[in-house]
């Protein structure tokens, strides 16, 4: 049963394929498997794969477990900040920022993208192009459109293409 660094990227590999049962049984086999004293980053990242799998669920398979998404993502947030894996604490923040996309909080949304991006910054990266996106997204719901310009010139810069389309 693969776990830690490992397992996380094969739940990655299941959710690309739909699979979010599948991670979520996963992850209770190796949560209960493993003891209390299991490395802190991979209960963070098992609870991380727990999250996605339920937002994907809500994204895809009409699910209503809002609850369940938030609790895990948040559980994986703190484990992250108080051991401080900052290499590993963006994929909780942008899996929040989904989280309140899929709510239509659009302006709870914003925070944990701007942290994200911040810290890619921080380290001289370009941030990855679905997070400017999913930023330019809770702009424009917001109707916040100098904020949405200034994401969407970053977008063009960065990742230049032919069109993007701004709804």
């Amino acid at each position: 049963l693969l776990y830690g660094l490992a397992g996380f990227h094969y739940c990655r590999l299941l959710l690309h394929f739909d699979k979010h049962i599948e991670v979520i049984e996963r992850v209770n086999r190796v949560l209960a498997w493993m003891s209390d004293d299991y490395w802190l980053l991979g209960k963070a990242l098992d609870w991380l794969s727990v999250g996605n799998a339920y937002l994907l669920a809500i994204e895809k398979f009409d699910s209503k477990d809002f609850d369940q998404a938030g609790k895990f993502i948040n559980m994986s947030l703190e484990a992250l900040a108080a051991d401080g894996y900052e290499d590993y604490y963006v994929l909780p923040l942008l899996a929040k920022a989904r989280y309140y996309r899929l709510m239509e909080n659009y302006k709870e949304a914003i925070p944990p993208i701007k942290t994200a991006i911040a810290m890619f910054r921080a380290q001289d990266r370009v941030p990855r192009e679905n997070w400017l996106l999913l930023l330019r997204v809770a702009y424009w719901e917001l109707k916040d459109f100098p904020n949405m310009l200034i994401v969407l010139e970053e977008l063009i810069e960065a990742y230049p293409k032919d069109s993007y389309i701004l709804t």
